[in-house]
């Protein structure tokens, strides 16, 4: 499956009203696509998975573009849209729904997913229309408190700079774990003296490319407040994971970004 497929439902059936809005296409798919995944597995654990290597996407994307760029709901004017286009409305939208979700049940928040497609299907939906079908789909219905209800924020969420004001949720980490450690041990030996250190020995071969992004992604992050790794230490990835010749093109990527920053000539 691919994001496209889920648009056929959040853009096709349900619209977003005009570009300002995208959120409400893009934060929906993102949403659908982590559900179907965790089906496909029949693992609950997919969902926290994805979504962990999105969050560092958005965090990435929010300290690349202006902060006005950062917000849900998008005052382009005159402006070129390439100039905002990032992951915000995929993600900090995703982050909404989650919020939302946590805040009223999985099980009553699927029930609302059906009733907003229901409700707006083969028409344009504006963020403030979206926000006011969800007070009135939960409100006086037992699934959350008034009080709650009306005490989230929207103004943060829809209008806000930065990233999600809920701040990174307690992610279940249990399928990323291993990809972690390895980006882990990757760094301290690449901080170790000497050149008869041997390199860690994880078998990756049967990793799905998922987690190896996963794993990538572990290292950029673990690279951020330090030097570069030296090229012996990329040299030996090489050696070990032939990324630098995967036709994956988010894999490639993601190497090219550590073996760029090393100044390894031959990933020019």
């Amino acid at each position: 499956f691919s994001t496209m497929s889920y648009n056929s439902w959040t853009g096709n059936l349900v619209t977003n009203h005009t570009w300002s809005h995208f959120w409400l296409n893009e934060g929906w798919t993102m949403w659908l696509q982590r559900k179907i995944v965790t089906k496909i597995h029949n693992d609950e654990r997919f969902f926290d998975f994805d979504a962990i290597g999105g969050w560092k996407h958005l965090k990435d994307d929010v300290s690349l573009h202006s902060p006005a760029a950062s917000r849900l709901v998008l005052t382009l004017g005159d402006d070129d849209p390439d100039d905002s286009y990032s992951s915000v409305p995929y993600e900090k939208g995703f982050h909404l729904l989650y919020a939302l979700e946590r805040m009223v049940g999985s099980a009553n928040f699927l029930t609302f997913a059906r009733a907003y497609l229901k409700k707006f299907a083969f028409l344009t939906v504006r963020s403030e229309e979206f926000r006011d079908f969800f007070n009135s789909h939960f409100e006086g219905s037992g699934a959350v408190s008034d009080v709650t209800l009306k005490s989230f924020d929207w103004d943060s969420w829809l209008y806000g700079e930065g990233m999600p004001p809920c701040g990174e949720p307690n992610f279940d980490r249990t399928l990323s774990s291993d990809a972690e450690a390895l980006a882990k041990d990757w760094i301290a030996h690449d901080e170790k003296d000497g050149s008869n250190a041997h390199p860690p020995s994880a078998d990756i071969s049967k990793w799905t490319s998922p987690q190896k992004v996963c794993f990538l992604d572990a290292m950029l992050s673990g690279l951020e407040n330090r030097s570069p790794l030296k090229l012996s230490t990329i040299k030996s990835m090489k050696e070990l994971y032939k990324f630098h010749e995967t036709k994956n093109c988010e894999i490639l990527f993601r190497f090219c970004m550590i073996g760029v920053s090393s100044s390894d000539e031959d990933l020019y």
